[in-house]
């Protein structure tokens, strides 16, 4: 029997991996289109409303891609395979992989977000609050300091990237959502607070803080300035060519280098209310107000 492979953890296997699966957009029928990472892969299309079901390009490219991964023996897991449909208004179809039908679900997490039909991404804050206020118990638990630059770094380690995590692409616009990602900030600074005056401290407590002053006592700043930050960092970058993304299906803009006036932006405004949340329009949005 003929081996092949490279042996594991080497340094060339992703490079000789992505060379291998290089080909298969170039399989995929005219108005599919894929996202590949490492050994995932995406498949994506819109399907008009008066599409005719036996004409199927999603479930072509389905086929094409068995076809590729039987000729180049690769085993598609298809217990991993899912299907999703986004939009307020979907067209349900089926499909099969190898013959078996692919399962569909309402919620799958994907490179570390929840992805729903709607694209509002409050199941994965409700999922990421919990986890953070989870992993702020246990600090607590474990350390009995009262030292605030021991908690708060640790605070920072373990608590805040789970805050923070892609936020350029998954920022909570709910203001339920909202309030709920700072109450994990909130509570971690009131239980130090707390356990540096040596009792629990209540709101009409003489030495009560607010969560914007504790912030300050502790030189935090509130996680939705952060995130407006991360915006407009991400924004240079794109401007400067930092991020290998085609700027201009987002905006356009025209930076003045005679006078002191802003970079002019120039984007399409948003015609429904999920595309008002869309990292261009708010970010944009905001800094030209």
């Amino acid at each position: 029997m003929a081996q092949c492979g490279v042996p594991q953890g080497a340094v060339l296997s992703p490079i000789l991996f992505g060379i291998y699966v290089n080909e298969i957009p170039s399989k995929l029928p005219m108005g599919v289109h894929c996202k590949q990472f490492a050994d995932d892969i995406k498949l994506y299309s819109e399907i008009p409303k008066d599409s005719d079901p036996q004409n199927n390009k999603l479930q072509q490219a389905i086929d094409a891609i068995c076809q590729w991964s039987e000729t180049k023996k690769l085993a598609l897991n298809n217990s991993k395979t899912i299907l999703i449909s986004l939009g307020k208004t979907t067209k349900n179809c089926d499909y099969v992989i190898n013959g078996s039908p692919i399962g569909r679900k309402q919620l799958t997490r994907d490179l570390g977000f929840m992805i729903s039909p709607k694209l509002d991404f409050s199941e994965h804050w409700h999922k990421a609050t919990n986890q953070a206020k989870y992993v702020l118990s246990l600090i607590f638990k474990k350390y009995c300091s009262d030292n605030s630059r021991l908690l708060t770094l640790l605070y920072k380690i373990f608590i805040r990237p789970i805050l923070e995590y892609g936020t350029v692409i998954s920022n909570p616009h709910k203001k339920s959502d909202i309030k709920s990602v700072e109450s994990v900030q909130n509570a971690f600074t009131r239980r130090l607070y707390s356990r540096q005056k040596g009792r629990y401290i209540r709101a009409d407590d003489p030495e009560y803080l607010s969560a914007p002053e504790r912030n300050s006592l502790y030189g935090l700043s509130s996680l939705e300035n952060r995130r407006k930050y991360f915006d407009r960092k991400f924004l240079t970058k794109m401007i400067a060519g930092n991020v290998d993304i085609d700027t201009r299906p987002f905006f356009t803009f025209f930076q003045n280098t005679r006078t002191r006036a802003k970079t002019k932006f120039i984007w399409a405004r948003s015609k429904t209310k999920i595309r008002q949340e869309f990292f261009t329009n708010r970010t944009l949005t905001a800094i030209t107000l």
